[in-house]
């Protein structure tokens, strides 16, 4: 059995930064955001004993990559892929979940 582990991409680590700082800043709410942000680390992290318990993203449209998994954390959704090979979990995007999100992963 392949022991997974976790690769955070860049731009999903800044999609949780910039997160942070819009409930912090702008929400004026500096607990919600570190409770959020526990909150992505304890899912993505949740990841390594069931990584595929999620669906991958269907996607007609061929927009999406192939193997493309999502997990909601409150109102966003974090945007994964598996490599068996490699034996990694990439974080790809974290984004709110209303957002048009396909043309961002």
């Amino acid at each position: 059995m392949v022991k997974y582990r976790i690769e955070i991409t860049n731009v999903a680590e800044k999609d949780i930064i910039d997160i942070a700082r819009y409930v912090t800043y702008e929400l004026l709410d500096r607990d919600a955001a570190d409770n959020l942000v526990d909150e992505f680390y304890d899912t993505i992290f949740s990841l390594i004993d069931m990584l595929k318990r999620h669906k991958t993203i269907e996607d007609n449209d061929q927009i999406i990559p192939k193997g493309i998994r999502r997990v909601g954390v409150k109102n966003y959704d974090i945007y994964y892929s598996c490599s068996d090979e490699d034996g990694i979990i990439y974080i790809r995007r974290v984004l709110y979940g209303k957002r048009e999100w396909q043309k961002f992963i």
